[in-house]
């Protein structure tokens, strides 16, 4: 059992009485032979009580004893009266000597004291380290990956087990520099270089390299390593953690090889497809360019015919026959310059300048003028900004879609056309708002294409390539359209312009609307 400090303090003064006790009683059982040499007893009384109790037993051991030496054995004896000077000065040696033979004890049992403290603490930091130890050994023999550690030397003297099993090697084989021969010998140099450099600066670092697993084959591994450092902050060394990577190098490869695969495949038919819209394009033009002239020649036969042949001569049946057949000829005339327009628009070489596009709309509306005199339009026409673009072309965006709100405005009175712009951080919006009679929304997809028309009314003429033609232009600058309405509740037509024009972008841009 252990005892309490109080019972420890009991035992010891009671072992310090003890002793003097018995120096007393030998001291005179043996005072014949000691020859008035009263002192070595009680000296070692004083010794043992110190050494077991420590310095406070001890010096009551030193009191009892020096007072049981002069009332005892210092003449005048049975008294404490001290007869002469050399007496006084035996006692008071006596006294020096056994204060320091207490000091000397309680400094020894201190000392060895702090010695088993310090033992103890060992032990148990040993124990802690030992546990920490294979704790990290387990943690890492049982981690999905390769672990090393370097010391100060820049040797490697540990290798978890997932290394030595992927390699096929033993600890003493890769200790040192030994596991370099397993490194691929084309990545050798390259690891030590990267390994070396970092070392000196002390900075984490990563690397791949070839490792030759214990089958022989080489796998690409990612090794990544990372200082060491005590807890008051002195360099260690290295600890590295490795992972196989040889599968997604793999991938990786396949991949590349499949985007040049793509690549090479999408260029090939992108010359395909360049080659088919120019044979295209040059069937468009030559073909619209040839029924000129056979529409002419109807046209024109339809007009001498009506002419030669008196309205008497006919009856009405004969006469509608041959109206139809001169509006008829007059549209497919203008369809096929339509079609000869859109086909050069295509072509055409774009001229990038600065454009202020409110002067633009008012140099589309002076051309619209002539056929709006007779109709009240209110226009509302917003302050526009600054644009890059081809002036002609954006000119004639305008002119579609100004014309297209004034055709699709005939019901009303008066007619209210808006044109304003929004912007952003990448683009200016344009826009063109009317209250004619609108489209259902169901059926917008299609009205940028080529020939749709969502209004069959005979009163809305056209040929269905303004806006195809609108969307090519825009398109060709880098811009986009869209268009939003409900039926007879007007429409809005809007397309947007980039606010920078990046030559090369505007070219390859230019060249796909082209093709």
């Amino acid at each position: 059992m252990r005892m309490l400090p109080t019972q420890v303090s009991w035992r010891a003064y009671s072992v310090a009485v003890f002793v003097a006790v018995v120096a007393l009683g030998a001291t005179y059982f043996l005072q014949p032979w000691l020859e008035l040499r009263v002192f070595p007893l009680f000296f070692a009384a004083t010794a043992v009580s110190a050494w077991y109790g420590g310095l406070r037993p001890g010096l009551v051991t030193t009191v009892l004893s020096a007072l049981i030496l002069n009332y005892f054995f210092t003449a005048p004896v049975n008294t404490f009266a001290i007869a002469n000077f050399s007496e006084f000065l035996q006692l008071l040696v006596f006294c020096l000597v056994t204060i320091l033979i207490n000091s000397l004890h309680a400094t020894t049992r201190a000392a060895k004291h702090h010695m088993e403290r310090a033992v103890a603490q060992l032990q148990a930091s040993e124990a802690a380290l030992r546990e920490s130890e294979h704790r990290f050994r387990h943690l890492t023999d049982t981690a999905p990956m390769l672990v090393w550690m370097s010391g100060l030397d820049k040797l490697c003297y540990y290798f978890n087990k997932g290394w030595l099993d992927f390699t096929g090697r033993t600890m003493a084989e890769e200790m040192g520099n030994g596991w370099l021969e397993s490194v691929h010998p084309e990545d050798v140099e390259r690891c030590v270089e990267i390994y070396t450099r970092s070392f000196e600066a002390r900075q984490d670092f990563k690397m791949e390299y070839r490792l030759r697993r214990g089958d022989g084959e080489y796998r690409w591994i990612l090794d990544i390593g990372v200082p060491r450092y005590t807890p008051e902050g002195n360099f260690l060394g290295y600890i590295g953690s490795c992972i196989d990577i040889q599968d997604r190098r793999q991938a990786e490869a396949e991949i590349r090889q499949m985007n040049e695969t793509l690549e090479h495949r999408v260029q090939e038919r992108t010359r395909q497809l360049e080659a088919a819209n120019q044979e295209l394009e040059s069937f468009s033009y030559s073909v619209s360019h040839d029924l000129r002239a056979p529409l002419r020649h109807i046209s024109g036969f339809t007009d001498l015919l009506q002419k030669q042949m008196d309205s008497q001569d006919l009856d009405v049946t004969s006469q509608r026959y041959l109206q139809i057949i001169a509006d008829t000829t007059q549209h497919a005339a203008a369809l096929v310059d339509n079609l000869l327009a859109f086909s050069r628009m295509g072509r055409a070489e774009m001229r990038y300048i600065k454009i202020e596009m409110k002067q633009l709309v008012q140099e589309a509306l002076q051309d619209l003028q002539l056929g709006t005199t007779e109709r009240e339009i209110q226009w509302q026409i917003a302050e526009l900004p600054v644009v890059q673009g081809d002036p002609a072309m954006l000119r004639l965006v305008f002119q579609n879609l100004l014309e297209n709100a004034i055709k699709y405005s005939t019901a009303r009175n008066p007619v209210q056309i808006e044109i304003g712009s929004t912007e952003d951080a990448k683009e200016v919006i344009f826009f063109v708002r009317d209250n004619g009679i609108g489209f259902n929304m169901q059926y917008a997809h299609k009205l940028f294409g080529v020939f749709q028309r969502l209004h069959s009314d005979p009163q809305f003429e056209g040929t269905g390539i303004g806006l195809a033609n609108v969307q090519r232009i825009v398109h060709r600058h880098g811009g986009r359209t869209w268009a939003e309405g409900a039926v007879d509740q007007g429409a809005t037509f809007y397309f947007s312009l980039p606010k920078s024009v990046d030559r090369e972008e505007a070219n390859a841009v230019e060249a796909d609307c082209v093709s």
